[in-house]
């Protein structure tokens, strides 16, 4: 998956500095309770704590970004948490639980569940010489079912939030990536900044006269066709190469180390096996096809508009057959 990662998809910048100012409305009331009973040391504590959330809040809202707030953020929540616990004892311990939820809503399943074992074990060997056995194993199991029903939930809906991003990019029809995974990708891919980065070629195809399939033989008939093309050129391109339903009757593929001179023979091959193979009784399927060479200082966006424009070249130009733009000249 290109792009944001998972974690950076579930969670919302937004939801952080909601958070941060939460707990500074939270920790405020502390500060003053401690200060008015003559704890200056907790009240100093707290205050310092109010204000990396303030802080940390006006720095999320200005970056409007997750990471690395959300490992900060846990960081501050697990230590501010634990480090009450020697200088109170149990009273502060019952804040383990809402740290234990903040943690795996923070950072990813594996990150969650080592912070939160470290916290918890922290606070059971600061508390193993103040508190009965049975208290602490009391303790220390409904944190452990606090841990793993939240891990189960973080789990869950991990999983979901992924088959709904891979059905988001996914086209229903032929089972390619569609529009937005392609875009995803050719964001990914960025720009060609060296020569002696692995070539990578773009082919853009086309079926021809495709409404007058639909005209004459209807829809149904039609995306049987798609579908016949779809799984033809998903079949004929290398496994490391990516297929794409460009919309419509149009597919691009993205030809992972292949020149200009590779990638043409693709097509060529392309073209051939369309006009052999697709064929619906009387009715013959022929394809156009654009070929474009991602140049030194070009991107992959650029690239998939040259080729783009040959497609049209070889519309324009009498159709079943391929039409390859000229290499980019370095820095053009």
């Amino acid at each position: 998956m290109t792009g944001r990662s998972q974690l950076e998809q579930r969670i919302d910048y937004r939801v952080l500095v909601l958070f941060c100012l939460v707990s500074v409305g939270l920790l405020l009331p502390y500060v003053m309770l401690y200060g008015l009973a003559g704890d200056r040391l907790s009240a100093a504590w707290i205050a310092c704590l109010a204000s990396i959330y303030g802080a940390a809040a006006l720095c999320i809202s200005r970056a409007q970004q997750v990471r690395p707030w959300n490992v900060l953020l846990a960081a501050v929540a697990t230590v501010g948490t634990v480090v009450p616990v020697y200088f109170i004892g149990a009273v502060a311990a019952m804040w383990v639980f809402p740290l234990i939820l903040v943690n795996f809503y923070m950072l990813n399943r594996y990150q969650a569940v080592l912070t939160n074992g470290g916290a918890i074990l922290v606070t059971v060997l600061l508390l193993w010489s103040t508190l009965p056995g049975m208290t602490l194993i009391n303790g220390l199991a409904a944190a452990a079912a606090v841990m793993a029903f939240s891990y189960a939930f973080a789990w869950g809906v991990d999983t979901r939030q992924q088959e709904l991003l891979e059905l988001a990019r996914r086209d229903p029809l032929t089972g390619l990536g569609n529009r937005r995974a392609l875009d995803g990708e050719v964001n990914a891919l960025g720009v060609r900044e060296a020569a002696d980065r692995p070539a990578l070629s773009i082919i853009v195809c086309d079926l021809d006269r495709f409404k007058q399939i639909n005209d004459r033989y209807g829809h149904g008939r039609g995306d049987e066709v798609i579908r016949a093309a779809a799984e033809l050129i998903r079949g004929y391109f290398r496994s490391a190469d990516q297929v794409f339903r460009y919309g419509g009757e149009e597919f691009v593929i993205i030809c992972h180390g292949a020149a200009l001179q590779d990638a043409t023979r693709l097509a060529e091959g392309l073209r051939r096996r369309v006009a052999e193979k697709l064929r619906f009784d009387e009715l013959r399927v022929t394809v156009s096809i654009g070929v474009a060479t991602m140049g030194e200082g070009e991107s992959a966006a650029a690239c998939l508009e040259r080729a783009d424009r040959q497609l049209f070249r070889a519309k324009a130009g009498g159709r079943d057959r391929v039409s390859v733009a000229l290499p980019v000249a370095a820095g053009a």
